[in-house]
């Protein structure tokens, strides 16, 4: 990243001039950091596309906690995944702060197999289907 500076008279720096993509990359940077610091635990990741906040210290991201909360409810889950009362915590403190964020991530993952082959025709895709109560798992 290169800046060019604005100065005054004296030569003193009073402002920089940045370029449209990294005053949005250092906007993006400092939203996230500021979060962060008011969520302890949430941390981002992914491509400039498709950034997603996550729980650190595990390999999920916000909205899959919040969807296997909603499924299994909190007992179950911490149960079944291992996940820390912290981790959940922190998770829901999140997705209440973001919900509209969070939501939206949601309903992007669960959008139908039929979505998914027309996006990407050349994936072998397939859907499983599991059904805790009927055995083993069922791929279509």
């Amino acid at each position: 990243m290169e800046a060019r500076y604005l100065t005054n008279e004296s030569g003193e720096r009073i402002g920089v001039v940045l370029d449209v993509a990294e005053y949005e990359c250092l906007r993006r940077s400092a939203e996230e950091a500021a979060r962060a610091e008011r969520h302890p635990g949430i941390a981002f990741r992914g491509t400039e596309g498709s950034r997603r906040a996550w729980v650190s210290g595990t390999a999920l991201d916000v909205w899959e906690i919040v969807v296997g909360h909603e499924e299994m409810g909190r007992q179950r889950l911490l149960e079944e995944t291992g996940i820390s009362e912290d981790h959940l915590d922190a998770a829901l403190a999140y997705h209440r702060a973001y919900q509209d964020e969070v939501d939206q991530k949601i309903q992007e993952n669960a959008r139908p197999l039929r979505y998914w082959r027309e996006r990407y025709p050349n994936l072998n895709l397939q859907a499983i289907e599991h059904r805790p109560e009927a055995g083993a798992p069922r791929v279509s």
